[in-house]
């Protein structure tokens, strides 16, 4: 088990450590739309909040969407320095707060210790994001990488509000690490339902399956690493192998977008 604590802290401090030598205006190739100093930016506010949260002991949707939002310096010198500021606030105060302590999370998982998991997560593929817009070459390590697989695939899939619904129509997909040797099966489908503004969705969309639910559709393998760069779109998934229905790897990228953007 890792200590997330110190996944938040190292990541963290290799993304402001890279960005700090990165022109501002520098693309950032895993997120087209975004400038260096757009990353920088994102993952400020993403730390911020949670600080926040935790820091607040915030329970509810209401309280989560009054949080107030930092404002955005004009140079990149003070952007790198209100990060420093709200990235050791986080990490500060998930050092000193149990994981069971209950606080609002848009999951079906009330506690911390579901924050620090995340918040190590993001920040270890925004550190990734940073070392491509450097150019530079990005490491992850493959137990971690694989912790990043799981809780893609076990806490990103959906979760239905009352008014919508998952339908379960779509591929069986066993996901397969090969340097760690563990598997993740997933049921993809389509989210549907017409919100309380009355706006029609119909998206892609997909579930977990605990254990094997029979022999799959498809099977994609690769390493850890690759596996999980390519789930959040950092990797073009090269090295992964697919076996079964063709479309299967597509259809999960497609659905996995519809889940985290």
């Amino acid at each position: 088990m890792f200590d997330f604590n110190e996944v938040l802290a190292a990541n963290s401090s290799r993304f402001r450590q890279v960005l700090a030598d990165v022109p501002e205006r520098a693309p950032v190739p895993s997120c087209p739309d975004w400038s260096a100093g757009d990353l920088l930016w994102h993952l400020t506010e993403v730390q911020s909040f949670w600080g926040t949260v935790v820091s607040d002991r915030l329970q509810t949707d209401e309280q989560a969407a009054a949080v107030a939002e930092p404002a955005r310096p004009a140079s990149h010198a003070d952007a790198l320095a209100l990060f420093t500021r709200v990235s050791g606030h986080l990490g500060t105060v998930l050092a000193v707060t149990a994981d069971d302590v209950p606080v609002w999370t848009w999951t079906a998982a009330h506690d911390v210790g579901w924050v620090r998991r995340r918040q190590g997560h993001e920040a270890l593929i925004h550190r990734v994001d940073a070392e491509q817009a450097a150019g530079l070459a990005s490491s992850i390590d493959p137990g971690l990488a694989e912790d990043g697989i799981d809780e893609l695939l076990t806490q990103f899939g959906s979760v239905p509000p009352d008014w919508g619904a998952f339908d379960p129509s779509g591929l069986l997909i066993e996901v397969r690490s090969t340097d760690t040797d563990r598997s993740w099966w997933v049921r993809l489908g389509l989210f549907r339902g017409v919100d309380p503004a009355g706006t029609a969705h119909e998206e892609p969309d997909f579930q977990p399956v605990v254990g094997s639910a029979g022999p799959a559709d498809a099977t994609l393998e690769g390493q850890a690493e690759e596996l999980l760069l390519w789930l959040w779109g950092r990797a073009a998934g090269d090295g992964i192998h697919s076996v079964g229905d063709p479309v299967a790897q597509p259809a999960l990228r497609r659905a996995v977008v519809a889940n985290t953007q």
